[in-house]
């Protein structure tokens, strides 16, 4: 089951932690460009129409070639891509493509990408966000660092 998660503005959050919105804007910038925070987009694949959700894998040829082959990725895949989770071996681009058969010539092109192994396009069904576990890992990692919340 998806659950919604809430969002607050910079103001909301600067109310509670009696900083100025813009002390926060500028903190959370700060985070999100460390890795302190991230973000997890949420699509509803119900929703979409006269297009298609799709994962496209990629394997690596050579794992240290890979900050240089997913720079190449991006940007032919810029159009399509909501979300990229990038790991070691592989990566994951969540998209939305006009058509099936359109999958055919992105294939092709992430093909030609020099560095990139294997890759296929898998149909996205539906997905399935569960938070409680990730937040309960924060939870834990913020007792363990004793980080008053």
């Amino acid at each position: 089951m998806t659950q919604k998660r809430n969002v607050k503005s910079y103001v909301e959050i600067s109310e509670e932690l009696r900083l100025s919105s813009r002390t926060v804007r500028r903190r959370m910038v700060r985070m999100v460009n460390g890795g302190a925070i991230f973000t997890f987009p949420s699509a509803n694949s119900d929703a979409i129409r006269e297009a298609v959700m799709v994962d496209l894998v990629i394997e690596y040829e050579n794992p240290k070639t890979r900050p240089e082959v997913d720079k190449k990725l991006l940007e032919l895949l810029d159009p399509y891509y909501i979300f990229a989770g990038i790991w070691e071996s592989h990566s994951v681009y969540s998209m939305i493509i006009p058509s099936i058969p359109s999958s055919r010539g992105i294939l092709e092109g992430v093909r030609r990408v020099s560095g990139a192994g294997s890759a296929r396009i898998e149909l996205v069904e539906a997905r399935y966000e569960f938070y409680d576990r990730l937040d309960e890992a924060v939870e834990r990692k913020l007792t363990a660092l004793q980080i008053v919340h």
